[in-house]
């Protein structure tokens, strides 16, 4: 139990931290700026890929096949 636990709660710090991450590459590597560009790094493309991640993570650590 308590190693499932622990896969399902480091599953969700990764994909917490992907838009973290998207909209930091975007602000400080891309220089892109405007409200505009915030809100799209972290909100469609942070969000599209943490979900993504999100549901690799859950198939292969948290809900795996016995």
């Amino acid at each position: 139990m308590w190693r499932h636990l622990t896969a399902f709660v480091v599953a969700n710090a990764v994909a917490l931290a992907i838009p973290a991450v998207c909209l930091g590459v975007s602000r400080y590597a891309l220089g892109l700026s405007s409200l505009l560009a915030d809100n799209v790094a972290a909100n469609v493309v942070g969000l599209v890929l943490g979900t993504g991640a999100r549901w690799v993570l859950y198939r292969r650590f948290v809900f795996r096949a016995h």
